[in-house]
């Protein structure tokens, strides 16, 4: 049987690992509540829903197999789970790749409350009788604090299912999956609207290019374009540093705010040109920082411009996950209990705590201070020194080459790993497209900042049930 920690030596994880495996907990609550609502609205009955998924999701950390088995109890009933608690104590002791592991105290406290919810012999029962058994079990109070302080909403839901516990707690278990599984087919839904309209928006758009009714405003730079590579430069470097001064602050729960007050700070990089000569005027004009040609109608265009960008975002997704497959077949075989959590930003980890303040702040940087920041140094002034580096070579090919470069960095300051970057190079690809012919960057913030509050409000509405 597993041992508790003390017994014998292990192997602390890495601080990438604890982060990853953070992440992969939040991922692994909406998939759970996503697929029990969706076993509760669909035709499609648990047990179909637990064989399709059980592959893809009795994967990662010990907390997140532990939370699995109380998932497979709900779709697949108490006997799947039984059957993956023991395949899990085996897994525990002799892994299939890497060391055994050693429970800490609270890891061996759920595991047998597992084995106290769903005991052996429930395979030979029917799935109404295992239920049953399952509800009888006789938990102390001790011990259920322990499994909801570790296994989260799916501690919850394990002992609410309890003889004796308050039917309304399960009620709204419930209701908060079916409310995740509704969220995200309505987004679905609408995202499906949105990329069949962004579609026409970008075959139109090509058509009206090429009969030469879509022309860059982008100009010529007043300032010539290396002062601007300097500017990014200097822009990365104060960037960076800002960010490893604030990891220096003892007090993580200031780090938030920091960080929001921290990237507009950044922007000092922009009086670079001016120490340089370039007047402050001419440099706004360069990058971007204008009204346009006409200011009433540039936000509007910014709202165009995302739903054309839909489906080069599209596009990028599905080379993403294509890239994920191709990863994981050449990958091998990783550690038994390796966190699983995928491409997904750190920044989902506040989004799916108690606290209003850190949702609002991660929010606000999302939404307000990352398109303006990002937009300025990426779209206003890289793009300005690539497009004049790179102008002897033509027009097409220029914005070509351009456009490929600044995606390409742009996607590689993100933390969601290489794989994320065909995803993140579609959507600055239409961001960018956008600011060539419009000339100031008044709709690619707009677009910029309509994708991140989307995506934001999407993961505070779906783990705040």
């Amino acid at each position: 049987m597993y041992t508790i920690a003390g017994h014998r030596p292990s192997v602390e994880p890495s601080e990438g690992d604890v982060l990853q495996d953070t992440v992969g907990l939040v991922v692994v609550e909406l998939q759970g509540k996503y697929l029990i609502g969706a076993a509760r609205m669909t035709p499609m009955s648990g047990p179909a829903l637990y064989d399709k998924f059980e592959p893809m999701l009795n994967v990662g950390s010990l907390a997140q197999r532990q939370r699995f088995i109380v998932l497979a109890a709900e779709l697949g009933g108490p006997a799947a789970a039984r059957s993956r608690l023991e395949e899990l104590d085996r897994l525990i002791d002799a892994p299939t790749v890497g060391e055994p592991l050693t429970l800490d105290p609270d890891q061996a406290t759920v595991q047998r409350v597992l084995h106290d919810l769903y005991p052996a012999g429930l395979d030979e029962l029917d799935e109404e009788q295992a239920r049953v058994v399952a509800g009888q079990a006789t938990i102390p109070d001790l011990d259920r604090e322990v499994v909801v302080n570790r296994l989260g909403w799916f501690g919850r839901l394990a002992v609410s299912g309890l003889a004796g516990q308050d039917t309304e707690v399960r009620d709204g278990l419930m209701a908060s999956a079916t409310a995740v599984a509704i969220a995200i087919f309505s987004v679905a839904t609408v995202g499906i609207g949105g990329l069949v309209v962004g579609f026409a928006g970008l075959v139109l758009a090509v058509v009206m290019m090429f009969l030469g009714r879509l022309r860059s405003g982008l100009g010529a730079a007043r300032g010539g374009h290396c002062i601007y590579a300097e500017t990014f430069a200097i822009w990365f470097v104060l960037f960076v540093g800002l960010q490893d001064l604030i990891a220096l602050v003892p007090d993580t729960g200031l780090h938030m705010g920091l960080f929001v007050a921290g990237f507009p700070l950044s922007l000092l990089a922009l009086a670079w040109p001016v120490v340089r000569g370039i007047s402050w005027g001419d440099v706004r004009r360069d990058i971007g920082w204008t009204l346009g040609a006409r200011p009433a109608l540039e936000p509007l265009i910014g709202l165009g411009g995302y739903l054309v960008t839909l489906p080069i975002l599209g596009l990028g997704m599905l080379i993403t996950f294509l890239l994920m497959a191709m990863q994981a077949l050449l990958a091998g075989e990783a550690d038994t209990f390796a966190p699983a959590g995928g491409p997904v930003h750190p920044i989902i980890v506040y989004m799916s705590g108690p606290d209003i303040g850190p949702k609002l702040l991660v929010l606000v940087l999302a939404a307000v201070a990352a398109p303006l920041v990002e937009e300025t140094m990426f779209r206003g002034v890289l793009y300005r020194h690539l497009r004049g580096a790179t102008g002897p070579l033509g027009l097409a090919l220029s914005v070509i080459l351009s456009t490929l470069i600044n995606t390409a960095l742009f996607a590689a300051i993100h933390p969601q790993g290489w794989v994320a970057a065909p995803a993140l190079m579609g959507l600055a690809c239409g961001m960018t497209l956008v600011r060539e012919w419009r000339g100031t960057l008044i709709p690619s913030m707009v677009i910029h900042g309509v994708s991140n509050a989307l995506v934001m409000a999407m993961l505070w509405t779906m783990l705040a049930v």
